[in-house]
């Protein structure tokens, strides 16, 4: 039997086992982030290739019902030996699951390459940082200055807490927030801050961590990091103005890699941006990271008239569009596709 197209939506042990297993150095690909993610209201699924009654090649996708949309999210595109099988099967899947949306993230992936997808309408570039923990040396490959602002923290006296307490969640939003103004007064991307309620979940589930830099009482830098057998995954962090000035960020990270590298993991990913050339991109490189370059994508893949209007909705939503508008281009786009249906991969031009 050829390598063929796999989708289960019922979960045993063995098939989450298996997917562990393809990929032991992802915290995407853990039994321990599909628990978290369910818990967040998403149903999982495996997708990958199976050659025989082995997994070839597996990720966890999930998937999510709204008013209008149901979308298919892939968190992390897994290695495929078969690029043609793997994603013509997913679309056949999300057209026979009468799919709306479909979402393929790069997080903790080896490497990207996503073909043009019909009904795409966003692709976007964007690069992880990765530093190798089994090279003994980890100082040796960190920047001078980082070196110095690591040394300063040291001196102080500041300390590391690694915690799973719910509690200091609000720590975490809070140094997050500090840190997303500093980047949006220097002119960066600034994504939008998860709520607590996320941080909260990966720690109940076991899928994550909290690592904190703590001086005299305070929180001054915090970093949720994603955990697999092999690998961590920094998910969020921020630091507080305080905290940067004292070195806690550097100091931070570094103890990070320390504490994994001793637990046997092999690597640790601070993350990713979409703008490889930004302040942020260079604090990480600075560790020894190396850049690995990703894609995600995501599709328009139903082909009714609600996945559009559910789509254009969005769109205008993240423009800050007025309900006015948003009415007026509805009625606008209902009443061409009566006289001509839309073509799936023009829907993305609205």
């Amino acid at each position: 039997m050829p390598i063929s197209f796999v989708a289960e939506r019922d979960l045993s042990s063995a098939l989450i086992t298996q997917v562990e297993a393809l990929s032991p150095a992802n915290p995407f690909c853990t039994a321990a982030y599909l628990n978290s993610m369910r818990a967040g209201g998403n149903l999982p699924w495996v997708v990958g290739l199976q050659d025989h009654d082995r997994l070839a090649a597996g990720a966890f996708a999930f998937e999510q019902a709204g008013r209008i949309n149901r979308t298919l999210t892939i968190a992390s595109i897994p290695e495929i030996s078969e690029p043609a099988g793997f994603w013509d099967g997913l679309l056949e899947l999300c057209q026979k699951m009468k799919l709306s949306h479909l979402g393929v993230n790069s997080y903790g992936s080896v490497s990207s390459a996503i073909p043009s997808l019909p009904g795409e309408f966003r692709r976007r570039k964007r690069w992880e940082f990765v530093v190798d923990l089994r090279e003994s040396d980890l100082w040796k490959k960190i920047h001078d200055n980082h070196r110095r602002r690591i040394k300063k923290a040291l001196k102080l006296g500041i300390e590391l807490q690694v915690s799973v307490d719910a509690a200091d969640t609000q720590h975490h939003a809070s140094v997050i927030a500090a840190s997303m103004q500093r980047r949006t007064e220097r002119g960066e991307y600034v994504p939008t801050v998860q709520e607590t309620k996320e941080f909260r979940i990966f720690l109940e589930t076991g899928a994550g961590k909290l690592f904190q830099a703590r001086y005299d009482g305070k929180v001054l830098s915090s970093a949720m990091v994603l955990i697999s057998n092999k690998g961590g995954y920094l998910q969020s962090g921020g630091t507080s103005p305080e905290g940067m000035e004292l070195g806690a960020s550097h100091f931070l990270q570094h103890e990070i890699m320390k504490v994994l590298q001793n637990e046997k993991k092999e690597i640790y990913n601070l993350g990713g941006t979409d703008e490889p050339d930004s302040g942020l991109a260079m604090f990480k490189v600075r560790f020894g990271a190396s850049p690995v370059a990703l894609e995600a994508v995501e599709a328009l893949v139903g082909t009714s008239m609600r996945a559009a209007v559910g789509h254009l909705a969005r769109r205008m939503q993240a423009h800050s569009t007025t309900a006015g508008q948003i009415a007026s281009r509805l009625k606008s786009r209902l009443s061409t596709s009566r006289k001509s249906p839309t073509p799936a991969g023009k829907v993305g031009d609205a």
